[in-house]
């Protein structure tokens, strides 16, 4: 998946003036733009040039990796030994490797939208996973809402209903694997953030995406062409550029502005793989799909309320 949980990482200011505002909505919709246009390049990369999501997901490490230090070195915020000693940090490397590794298999098999809008439930997750380890409350009113984007879920994938093959339920199942493991990211990060700034957890991820894809990198993957190297070269890029914009923004909006306009993604990403890819959509997997990203901002709304 993209890092979208990393915005829990940032201790939000209240914009100060309207032009505090304004900059903050700019950024956060630039992210938005950028997260979308990641997802449906990844989509015709693995779909039409038969990249390899891994190949992918390693560029993206690597990149990441050097952008953090281009913006970032010489200042004092990016320490790594806590990367390798800290506990905290392994389990944020780890269930951020296999957040987003299970995000980027599933979006050449499921399309876009289908796998945007199952990685997404990562904030219900979340939610139950910080009312579980970390005592926050969660609500009756939240509660509600997981249950209405948890139908959701059932309706997108037709579970119960004799719909899609074994490949296909496969790759279902690995979207929620996905997202449960970047609800536990989010755990990690939120208390991470007392001690560590945003740039390090996020270096933390790419770091452990490095150590574990190289093997991959160097005894599976084809040196891709050109247009194959170029295309994940700018996924890659405007990830980890979506990933900070996001991050810059939260200095100006409230949490539940920003997180209001990155519910937007799944919709977005769904409306261009429908556009751009002929994805389709039955009646009930739109509703399920309406559901899905209802509830999940229900659950955001309510948690910073």
């Amino acid at each position: 998946m993209n890092d979208k949980n990393s915005s829990a990482s940032v201790i939000c200011q209240q914009p100060q003036t309207q032009e505090h505002f304004s900059r903050g909505v700019w950024l956060m919709v630039l992210s938005l733009t950028l997260f979308s246009a990641n997802v449906l390049i990844l989509k015709y990369t693995g779909s039409h040039l038969n990249v390899s999501p891994w190949l992918a997901l390693y560029a993206r490490a690597v990149l990441g990796f050097f952008v953090i230090i281009a913006l970032f070195r010489g200042r004092g915020l990016i320490r790594l030994r806590p990367i390798f000693t800290e506990r905290l940090m392994i389990w944020r490397g780890l269930t951020g490797l296999v957040g987003t590794a299970c995000f980027y298999w599933t979006i050449p098999i499921l399309g876009a939208g289908k796998s945007t809008l199952i990685s997404s439930t990562y904030i219900l997750f979340a939610a139950v996973m910080a009312a579980l380890f970390l005592k926050e409350r969660l609500g009756w009113v939240k509660a509600v809402w997981i249950v209405v984007a948890l139908s959701g879920v059932l309706l997108l994938t037709g579970v119960g209903m004799g719909g899609g093959g074994s490949h296909f339920v496969m790759a279902e199942v690995m979207a929620l694997v996905g997202a449960l493991s970047a609800a536990g990211a989010v755990v990690a990060i939120r208390q991470l953030t007392r001690t560590y700034h945003s740039g390090a957890i996020y270096l933390c991820q790419c770091i452990y995406l490095i150590l574990v894809m190289t093997p991959f990198a160097i005894y599976s993957f084809e040196w891709p062409g050109g247009l194959e190297f170029l295309l994940i070269s700018v996924a890659a890029v405007v990830s980890s550029l979506g990933q900070i914009a996001m991050t810059e923004s939260y200095r100006y909006l409230p949490v539940a502005s920003g997180a209001s306009i990155q519910m937007a993604l799944p919709v977005t990403a769904s409306i261009g793989g429908v556009l751009l890819f002929a994805e389709t959509f039955s009646v009930l997997q739109v509703v399920g799909a309406a559901l899905i990203v209802l509830g999940c901002y229900g659950v955001l709304v309510g948690r910073v309320k």
